[in-house]
């Protein structure tokens, strides 16, 4: 569970890369304002599963290896869709009571209100930052044209890095 909550933070020599990752980052901070949101109204099911998608991301964050990535796409755009629609339902339902004042003596459905705000909204934007984090060959291997010495020895070793094939991913005896 060490290696999968805690991965280890590979950092990339492509600059693009590593400003998607700080969107991605970002994005997972609101994820996980989302799951404190859903722990005080005692939703604990959807902080389970709002933990679960940070988890994935922030594995995808770290690593980014294609499969990682598109599982937190995949996770996430999910999410965002079936967030959405109880977003939707939540404001058809209580009309102009979606927020109620004051607001210390209605927290509760504040808060609800809010979370159902947040969640799709992060899980759409850390999609969108994942999709961006793909490393593509092209950026990969643009950057082992610089200068010679330890910036393209680390090119070089990033893109072996991409190339392998994850631990996780090997099958067994192989």
């Amino acid at each position: 569970c060490g290696n999968l909550c805690f991965p280890e933070y590979r950092p990339s020599v492509i600059e693009s890369l590593e400003e998607s990752r700080e969107e991605l980052g970002l994005a997972l901070v609101g994820q996980l304002t989302v799951v404190a949101f859903h722990c005080m109204t005692g939703h604990f099911y959807s902080g389970l599963t709002g933990m679960l998608i940070f988890v994935v991301g922030n594995h995808a964050r770290c690593t980014l290896r294609h499969a990682n990535l598109t599982g937190y796409v995949f996770m996430s755009g999910a999410s965002a869709a079936i967030d959405g629609v109880d977003f939707l339902q939540r404001v058809v339902s209580l009309g102009g009571g979606f927020f109620v004042l004051p607001f210390e003596e209605n927290l509760y459905d504040n808060l609800c209100s809010l979370a159902s705000i947040l969640r799709p909204a992060a899980d759409l934007a850390g999609a969108r930052a994942a999709w961006a984090s793909y490393p593509t060959p092209d950026a990969i291997y643009a950057n082992t044209g610089l200068a010679a010495g330890a910036a393209s020895r680390d090119a070089a070793a990033e893109a072996e890095y991409y190339a392998t094939v994850p631990d996780w991913a090997r099958p067994p005896g192989g």
